[in-house]
C-alpha cells in the first residue's frame, strides 16, 4: 500500500485523474471531531479528526484520493459540488497547491496496525468518546493496513484501510 501511495503521490496526472472522477455527493462519510466543531473550545488546544467510509474502492489509490478530497474540501469549507473541474485544471492546483499544503511526500511510512488501534483507544478514551462510537469503529478495523504521513511534534496523520472501512485520522495540537 505505501509504494502504491507514494507512486501516484509523484504521479500528478494519475491524482488529478482519480481526483476528478471522485463524487463526494456519491460517498457516504463518517466524521468523529474533538473537540466538537459546535461547541466551544474552552481551555483545549488538542483535535483529533476522523473521517472514515466504507471500503468499496479497487484499489488503494482510490480510497486515498477519497479521503483526501474529503479532508480538504472540509478543512477550506468547500461545498462537495463546489469545484467540479477536469483533471487537466486539478493537476496543476494539486500539484502546484494542495498536494504541498496538506502532504508531505516524504513523510510516509508504514506503521503497525496493533500500535495504531492501542494508541487510537487510548486517545479516544482520554478525549471522552462515547464507547459505542469506538466500538462501531474498532469492530470495522480487521486486516487493517496502516500509512502514517505528517508526523511531527505537534501532528499525526495517518491514512488506514480494512476489509470494511477507509479512514483519515488527524491529530494535531493548535487552534
Amino acid at each position: 500500500m505505501l509504494k502504491e501511495i507514494s507512486n501516484l503521490l509523484n504521479n500528478s496526472k494519475q491524482l488529478a485523474q482519480i481526483w476528478a472522477n471522485v463524487n463526494l455527493k456519491e460517498i457516504n462519510f463518517s466524521k468523529i471531531v474533538i473537540p466538537d466543531e459546535d461547541q466551544p473550545r474552552g481551555d483545549g488546544i488538542e483535535s483529533l479528526t476522523i473521517i472514515s467510509c466504507r471500503n468499496k474502492f479497487t484499489s488503494y489509490e482510490a480510497a486515498f484520493v477519497t479521503l483526501l478530497k474529503k479532508m480538504i474540501y472540509d478543512s477550506e469549507e468547500w461545498h462537495e459540488e463546489q469545484y467540479n473541474d477536469g483533471p487537466e485544471i486539478w493537476e496543476e492546483l494539486l500539484d502546484r497547491i494542495w498536494i504541498p499544503e496538506y502532504i508531505k511526500k516524504e513523510s510516509f511510512k508504514t506503521c503497525d496496525p496493533t500500535n495504531f488501534l492501542n494508541n487510537l483507544s487510548v486517545d479516544l478514551h482520554r478525549l471522552n468518546i462515547p464507547q459505542s462510537v469506538m466500538e462501531d469503529l474498532f469492530e470495522n478495523m480487521n486486516d487493517l493496513k496502516v500509512i502514517e504521513f505528517n508526523n511531527g511534534l505537534l501532528c499525526l496523520d495517518i491514512f488506514g484501510l480494512s476489509d470494511d472501512i477507509c479512514f483519515f485520522y488527524s491529530w494535531w495540537i493548535g487552534y
